[in-house]
């Protein structure tokens, strides 16, 4: 392979999902390189630099979101963490925490569209702090048009809207 078909990518990982990552790079014959960014960064989280084949830097990538785990949106008062990724939640699920429940967002392909759903998401959700489940299913829904479904969940536990 020569030098001009190399690619890189930079990744922010969990210190705790090192190993994890440098095993799935390695396999895919990616070298990962730590990024000093101290003080720019949390203590908790490390940068590295994703270097080869665009077909394997792409596939590491996609590997180490999947990691991740889904999307949380947490819109209560007081919340201590508004927006986070979860491995209690599965990949390609944006969950969205409301005042009176709870609004799920399954991305259909979430290879190639979960950081666009996330991204939508999160842009049509400020400014809307205190928004119920309903009123924040009908504005996701319009954002996430066909590349997502949306479901609402009672916070009672009453079940689906």
């Amino acid at each position: 392979m020569a030098l001009s078909d190399n690619t890189s990518s930079v990744v922010i990982v969990d210190r705790d999902d090192l190993d994890a990552v440098t095993g799935i790079a390695a396999e895919h014959g990616v070298l990962v390189q730590p990024v000093d960014t101290r003080d720019l960064e949390p203590v908790l989280t490390v940068t590295l630099v994703l270097l080869g084949s665009a077909l394997a830097v792409g596939t590491v990538t996609h590997l180490v979101d999947r990691v991740k785990g889904g999307q949380v949106v947490d819109l209560r008062p007081g919340a201590p963490r508004p927006l986070y990724r979860s491995k209690d939640v599965v990949y390609g699920l944006i969950v969205i925490h409301t005042v009176d429940g709870k609004v799920s967002v399954e991305v259909k392909e979430p290879r190639g569209l979960f950081g666009q759903a996330i991204d939508a998401v999160v842009q049509v959700l400020t400014g809307m702090p205190e928004a119920g489940a309903a009123e924040v299913a009908g504005v996701v829904e319009s954002a996430v048009g066909e590349i997502g479904s949306v479901a609402v969940e009672r916070a009672s536990g009453g079940g689906p809207v």
